[in-house]
């Protein structure tokens, strides 16, 4: 039997064998906009965010439908070149975002 271990103060689980035995992580369960300010309490590897300016969040909030469009565009990924594309528009979108909050 695999020994699931619990963090005493927020019940994250985690099982040895199986990444996936991580139902409650330190994360709320409601969902909220990511350039909310309500990000800072969520984050597995960065232990302090700063707050966003309202200019930071603009540009997220730009570079994000931006990556969306294009995605749209992509369409479907019907080959491994598509498949490479729409995940090489999702890396961009995510550099770029770490660009402006870190």
């Amino acid at each position: 039997m695999t020994k699931i271990y619990s963090h005493p103060t927020c019940n994250f689980h985690y099982c040895p064998t199986r990444a996936s035995c991580m139902p409650n992580r330190c994360v709320s369960p409601a969902t909220f906009p990511s350039t909310s300010d309500r990000r800072a309490g969520v984050g597995g590897i960065r232990h302090s965010y700063r707050e966003l300016t309202q200019e930071e969040k603009a540009k997220v909030d730009e570079i994000k439908d931006a990556g969306q469009q294009l995605l749209d565009a992509i369409g479907p990924a019907n080959s491994r070149e598509g498949s490479l594309a729409i995940t090489k528009v999702e890396e961009a979108v995510m550099w770029a975002v770490k660009g402006i909050t870190t």
